[in-house]
């Protein structure tokens, strides 16, 4: 448990950063930078995921819990991203935007002290996100032997117990209880999400 929480937390933070650093750079600054960085994001969300961590897992000369959290991190940002551009060009055509471009306000403190707070939860949400897709890709990784087999995690768990043969000799607690544990960590941190969305969306609000 410990392990899946550490990679949620760090993989989710650091692909969180770098998603709202280039999704608010891409969509408040339009022109040739808007541009490039939209390309930037598009190449990104058609490259497939998965082979591009395992690739990059298997040829590392290194192994062990930061390369997880590494590779999961510069793979899981590019969704986010986009999500984020989308959101600030309907933000910087508002007049609070325009009144304080006017009053000299730089572009840095614009984005940081004007748009930033007014996107909250959605990167909120974008945490809880990144964080259960980061957890379901170490267990993901961590099986499939690309990890440090050493490590104490819910997907080694599930690599010794699969190389063990754990199925065919009767002892299916073994693979089933890390299965289980991952299963209600992801579902309850999606329930999460879907209560900050909740939250922060006024259609989304119960009576």
């Amino acid at each position: 448990t410990q392990t899946s929480l550490i990679v949620g937390l760090f993989a989710g933070f650091f692909s969180t950063v770098v998603a709202v650093a280039i999704g608010l750079t891409a969509g408040y600054l339009q022109g040739w930078i808007d541009e490039i960085l939209s390309f930037g994001i598009n190449l990104a969300l058609v490259i497939p995921v998965l082979p591009l961590m395992i690739t990059l897992a298997a040829y590392s000369p290194v192994r062990g819990l930061w390369l997880i959290i590494f590779v999961i991190s510069i793979t899981g940002w590019a969704w986010g991203a986009r999500i984020k551009r989308a959101q600030i060009i309907t933000l910087r055509a508002r007049d609070y935007i325009t009144a304080a471009r006017f009053a000299g306000e730089n572009t840095t403190r614009i984005i940081c002290f004007e748009i930033m707070p007014n996107m909250t939860s959605l990167i909120a949400a974008g945490f809880m996100g990144s964080a259960t897709a980061a957890i379901g890709a170490e267990a993901a990784l961590e099986f499939l032997g690309l990890g440090d087999p050493t490590t104490v995690s819910w997907g080694t768990m599930l690599h010794w117990a699969n190389s063990s043969g754990a199925m065919l000799t009767g002892q299916w607690l073994w693979m089933g209880m890390p299965g289980i544990a991952l299963a209600l960590l992801i579902t309850a941190m999606t329930l999460v999400n879907f209560g900050i969305d909740a939250l922060s969306n006024p259609h989304l609000r119960e009576e």
